[in-house]
């Protein structure tokens, strides 16, 4: 599949990983307040590993992830990594592969159409 997204400068990257890091680790803490949900393995992974390798580790083809059941559950598919993929501000960090898998995933459980 051909990658379709335009690709930042490192200074773009650079700076579009730190927004990142900051919206999922404001998931993380969001998560826990508001829903009672404490996805510790997920901040471990923003901790060790950088907000976009973790993307793209979750971002794998395959089964969602136990956090989208939840997140489902809960009514707040705002707090799901995969959503973050689709936001026109993050596009350029995901291949056209991750940003599909991540619709494929809220389209699954009825969050897009």
């Amino acid at each position: 599949m051909a990658d379709t997204a335009h690709r930042p400068d490192d200074a773009e990257q650079a700076r579009l990983e730190s927004l990142l890091q900051e919206a999922l680790v404001g998931v993380y803490l969001k998560a826990q307040v508001e829903c009672g949900y404490n996805a510790r393995a997920f901040h471990a992974m923003l901790t060790t590993d950088g907000a976009l390798k973790t993307a793209k580790h979750v971002l794998q083809p395959g089964d969602p992830p136990e956090n989208v059941v939840e997140f489902y559950r809960f009514g707040r598919p705002d707090l799901l990594l995969e959503a973050f993929t689709l936001r026109r501000e993050f596009q350029p960090l995901f291949t056209d592969q991750e940003r599909a898998e991540a619709l494929r995933r809220l389209r699954l459980l009825g969050y897009i159409r």
